[in-house]
């Protein structure tokens, strides 16, 4: 027997496929590029259409935020202890939202849905087992959320960029410019803080934040 499809519903949409072209439209033209109408026209359908499937683009924009967070890999209770299970939770969470770079500041700032609220029981959970609990758990949580969102968000601004070496030596020379004695540690450390934030820079941070947790 055919599927039938519920009033309002239009063939070859689904959620799912809207989701997705939502996601690819913000990766190319970011969150201010975002709109119903044009997504409606990279889909090939009325702006009416997408209306059955989400309410606005304030829902779509959670929805795309939900999609984005399910792909995150989130490790065993088992497996290792509590600090490396949310090391490797933060690692995933970065590689995973640093994938929609242009949506990254939108984790920031806004309130945390089904899939988010679930990771976070976990941080809790895990935290909780290595003695840091009540007010205390919540506010690790909200440091290691801090620091890996606003890690993402840093690389995220300098993704796009059209010659990120260009950049790097204008911010070297910048830097190398400055009078030796007012500025003597930024000089020395010029051509570090030139770099693009990466991966390691994120491990440096995550470690010693994760240290001063477990302490």
């Amino acid at each position: 027997m055919a599927n039938m499809r519920g009033r309002g519903e239009r063939a070859g949409l689904s959620q799912t496929y809207i989701l997705e072209m939502a996601l690819r439209l913000a990766d190319s033209e970011g969150l201010e590029g975002l709109s119903m109408r044009k997504l409606a026209e990279r889909l090939g359908v009325a702006p009416n259409s997408l209306y059955t499937y989400v309410a606005d683009k304030d829902a779509l924009l959670a929805a795309m935020l939900e999609r984005v967070l399910e792909g995150i890999t989130i490790p065993g209770d088992k497996e290792s202890t509590w600090d490396a299970r949310l090391r490797m939770l933060m690692l995933s969470t970065r590689s995973t939202v640093l994938s929609h770079p242009t949506l990254a500041p939108a984790f920031l700032s806004r309130p945390g849905g089904p899939v988010a609220v679930a990771l976070g029981e976990k941080m809790l959970a895990w935290l909780d087992e290595g003695g840091i609990r009540g007010n205390d758990g919540v506010r690790a949580v909200r440091a290691l959320l801090a620091y890996t969102l606003g890690h993402v968000a840093l690389e995220a601004a300098r993704l796009n960029e059209p010659d990120r070496t260009d950049r790097q030596a204008r911010a070297h020379a910048r830097n190398t410019r400055l009078p030796a004695a007012n500025f003597p540690h930024t000089r020395r450390h010029a051509a570090h803080l030139a770099q693009h934030p990466g991966e390691v820079d994120f491990l440096c941070g995550l470690s010693a934040l994760l240290r001063g947790l477990a302490n």
